[in-house]
């Protein structure tokens, strides 16, 4: 009688132990060295309130090299991390 009890509580204790994997998540993480230079914030133009039909071509100039130079770093972080 005293060996099914202790093969009783010995199955039990195994199952607690069993359901507590149920809640364990894999989460894995890659780790790749990105230059800092790519996660540096783009440079935005100085846009005062009052700007004119002449400042626009100058304006959208610099904005699309802003948005050219913010791709080719999401590029980079890309082929860097093998995305």
């Amino acid at each position: 009688m005293r060996l099914k009890i202790i093969n009783v509580l010995m199955i039990l204790c195994l199952v607690t132990c069993l359901t507590g994997c149920g809640a364990v998540k894999t989460e894995y993480v890659y780790q790749c060295n990105i230059p800092a230079s790519l996660t540096q914030p783009n440079n935005e133009p100085h846009i005062d309130k009052r700007i004119t039909w002449g400042q626009c071509p100058v304006l959208y100039t610099e904005l699309l090299n802003e948005l050219r130079q913010c791709n080719a770093d999401k590029r980079a972080i890309r082929e860097i991390s093998g995305k």
